[in-house]
């Protein structure tokens, strides 16, 4: 299996289901997901590679989680990650049908991340 370095770290707060009975993706497995920046909503949609942590990041709100995403069309352009994490939020769709957003995004601290490294009991961002 391929290791995905880690491009942008942050919290991912799950919306609503909207089909009813459906349920979300699994904590500490990656997944393909449609994202949109919203510093920039007329850019394209890109492919994100999502992990996201099995412990809550705050027990004030129930469906936020530390997340980790990689963006193929972002590979080496870290010039360009910056700009598009500054003031900005990612919205993740499945198709086009919006189900999480991700806040307080920030490049990783450790260029050796992968999105497969276990997730730390405590909250890291």
């Amino acid at each position: 299996m391929e290791k995905y370095p880690i491009h942008i770290e942050g919290i991912i707060c799950w919306l609503p289901p909207h089909t009813k009975g459906r349920s979300r993706f699994s904590p500490n497995k990656y997944f393909v997901a449609l994202a949109r920046f919203t510093s920039n909503l007329r850019g394209p949609d890109r492919e994100a590679i999502v992990s996201y942590s099995p412990y809550l990041c705050d027990e004030d709100q129930k469906d936020c989680f530390n997340v980790r995403l990689h963006f193929f069309s972002l590979r080496k352009k870290e010039n360009e990650i910056k700009k598009l994490i500054k003031n900005s939020e990612l919205i993740l769709m499945d198709s086009y049908i919006v189900i999480a957003v991700c806040r307080n995004l920030i490049l990783p601290k450790a260029n050796s991340l992968f999105l497969d490294d276990e997730w730390p009991m405590t909250k890291s961002v």
